[in-house]
């Protein structure tokens, strides 16, 4: 698919968003609802009205003046009959019937127009700038007609209604809080590297079985079990402050499932993050090769349901770990979390749970926009993400 973005705030663009009426193409550029320019539609010229004179046929010049005589003579003859009409009647003429016609046509035309504008409202209730241009032409057809006034005030109110999403929008981005450091929507996919706006040096490289499915948000990556994701540029993961969210759709959730683990074998990491026997845990190494990082939540991730994770670092002060938006456990350490250079694997941890460490653990299902910030968000900013997809996931 083709992947674009809006020309004035960049944000990303996809095909269900033009579908549902969330973005627009206009003079081949592409908007999103916030930043679509208001284009009032150019009323149609009006149609050159027809002549009714007869072309004039040349004459032979020596007949010309016996044609003038007819012409006067028969002009007077008429002037003469409509003056002793107007005198038989005693009063003014009648209005010519074919504009008394006319008017009815236009106020027909008028009604039918507002009737379209409120159909295209009802099906189209999520379409504020649809009905913000249907009402623009509306009012256009209904000018100087009966039904000018209620155009008027539909327009209006569709102008309001506007106005108030855009706001509620504009409070909604600013809410989410600073832009990510990095992140992974899986939208496009070269080979076997998802590429992204981060790009080479955020490149993410799959293994088989790492696979481009529909998302939460257009596409997203789905894990057979056996299979991972490699981010090798993943000195992001090492900042002190930290944080990270991902939405997730676990095809199971018993045993151990490695989401997200930065290292290649047992050695020390600043960020485990698993799926436990329906429990989120995390775990991190300090610089002296101890693990005081053990946290581990209540099992609430339920299979086959698409779920919002959202993990907070804070450099002296621990851990929180956030489910659908909602903190869901903390754990307080004033110890630093270690660094390293090894890459970032999502899907994959080497430690599968078991006394044996006999294998790594692997995820099973979907998971998708997962972003990474080298700061701590607030609670706040991790329910505006959660909130920004929700309504996505609810309509699926």
């Amino acid at each position: 698919m083709e992947i674009v973005y809006c020309v004035d705030c960049g944000k990303k663009l996809r095909d269900h968003d033009f579908v549902r009426g969330a973005a627009y193409t206009q003079d081949k550029r592409h908007y999103c609802t916030t930043c679509r320019p208001l284009s009032t539609p150019s009323p149609a010229p009006a149609p050159k009205p027809k002549t009714t004179r007869a072309r004039a046929v040349k004459s032979p010049s020596g007949e010309r003046p016996r044609s003038l005589v007819l012409v006067a003579g028969g002009a007077l003859l008429l002037a003469g009959v409509l003056v002793a009409v107007l005198v038989f009647r005693g009063g003014d003429p009648a209005p010519p019937a074919h504009g008394r016609e006319g008017e009815v046509s236009r106020e027909a035309a008028a009604q039918d127009a507002v009737r379209r504008g409120r159909t295209f409202e009802s099906l189209n209730p999520k379409d504020l700038e649809g009905q913000v241009q249907t009402w623009k032409q509306v009012v256009s057809v209904c000018d100087r007609t009966p039904s000018a006034g209620e155009a008027k005030q539909s327009l209006d109110r569709a102008l309001a209604a506007l106005d108030r999403e855009r706001v509620r929008l504009e409070a909604a981005k600013k809410a989410q809080g600073p832009p990510p450091a990095a992140t992974w929507d899986f939208e496009m996919v070269s080979g076997d590297v998802f590429r992204n706006s981060g790009g080479d040096l955020y490149a993410a490289v799959r293994m088989p079985g790492a696979d481009q499915v529909e998302g939460v948000v257009g596409k997203g990556l789905r894990l057979n079990g056996k299979s991972w994701v490699r981010i090798d540029g993943a000195d992001v993961f090492n900042a002190p402050d930290l944080s990270v969210t991902f939405w997730m759709k676990p095809a199971g959730v018993k045993g151990r499932q490695g989401l997200l683990s930065k290292r290649i074998d047992s050695k020390q990491s600043p960020i485990v993050l698993s799926l436990w026997e329906g429990a989120l845990s995390f775990e991190a190494a300090d610089p002296s090769h101890a693990w005081p990082y053990q946290v581990k939540s209540m099992a609430l991730v339920k299979a086959e349901v698409w779920s919002h994770v959202g993990v907070v670092a804070r450099a002296g002060r621990g851990v929180e770990l956030y489910l659908n938006g909602a903190l869901l456990t903390e754990f307080k350490s004033d110890r630093p979390r270690c660094t390293n250079r090894d890459p970032l694997f999502i899907g994959r941890e080497m430690f599968n749970g078991t006394d044996a460490h006999d294998g790594s653990a692997t995820y099973t299902g979907l998971i998708d926009e997962l972003k990474v910030w080298a700061q701590p968000l607030g609670a706040q900013e991790i329910k505006a993400q959660y909130d920004a997809a929700a309504p996505a996931v609810k309509e699926r």
